[in-house]
């Protein structure tokens, strides 16, 4: 499953770096994975953070179906 979360950024459970179906945030233009707890940089103005608290700051206000709710709740979960 892939969500596009904002560009390039997507939640990914199909990408090479996934293990046993966990998902990992990747960037579409340099194929480059972060599981949870990795540090990112996702812009420059937002600074580093975990990749959790990465995915939490891109879907704040975006509407999402059930599914992709469960699966940044997956990733997420220990932030």
């Amino acid at each position: 499953m892939r969500i596009t979360l904002l560009p390039p950024w997507e939640l990914n459970t199909d990408h090479p770096a996934t293990s046993s179906g966990e998902p990992v945030l990747a960037n579409q233009r340099t194929g480059k994975a972060f599981s949870s707890t990795d540090f990112v940089e996702a812009f420059p103005a937002w600074g580093k953070m975990s990749a959790a608290q990465t995915v939490k700051r891109m879907v704040r206000g975006k509407k999402c179906r059930d599914d992709e709710l469960r699966l940044i709740k997956r990733f997420t979960k220990h932030y």
